[in-house]
């Protein structure tokens, strides 16, 4: 097929690599600065030196570099189910309550809580619910917009009830 192909081929690789490495380079950034600031320094109250914060955040760094390995080294693992359930979670927590709190004027505080911790607890079991629906991730975000709006309704003592 000739060079060209190959080179074209070859930096649309190195593109994709260069992203995925920037966004897991971004990702151990975050969380070792949210552990030694947000953890120990707001959360327990700790006084850390400058010095003390950075060896906190580079121990979290090894910490989330060793687990990262553990999860790769299982052959029955798999990272995008992983992330596709911690997305899961995410979007049926939040997606409905955003969607209801901009296009829907009935929407209630109570009605939104009772959405999110009821999501809380449904991605780890979408599967049960591929039988009612064959879409399981999508179960959990129609799910939460019903519990919202049945609190909702019950929230505002309307009897109207659609």
């Amino acid at each position: 097929y000739g060079v060209i192909p190959a080179l074209v081929a070859g930096l649309i690789l190195a593109g994709i690599l260069a992203s995925t490495m920037s966004t897991a380079d971004s990702q151990l950034l975050a969380a070792s600065s949210s552990v030694s600031q947000n953890i120990f320094q707001e959360a327990l109250h700790l006084k850390l030196s400058q010095k003390a914060s950075m060896l906190v955040a580079r121990l979290t760094v090894i910490i989330i570099a060793i687990l990262g390995v553990l999860i790769a080294q299982d052959p029955n693992s798999s990272v995008f189910g992983i992330v596709s359930f911690a997305w899961a979670g995410f979007g049926a927590s939040f997606g409905p309550l955003i969607i209801c709190a901009l296009f829907w004027k009935r929407t209630t505080l109570p009605g939104g809580i009772a959405g999110m911790v009821e999501n809380n607890s449904l991605p780890p079991a979408p599967a049960a619910f591929s039988t009612i629906y064959p879409y399981p991730r999508h179960s959990a975000f129609f799910l939460c917009r019903y519990r919202m709006t049945l609190t909702d309704f019950a929230a505002s003592n309307s009897s109207k009830i659609f």
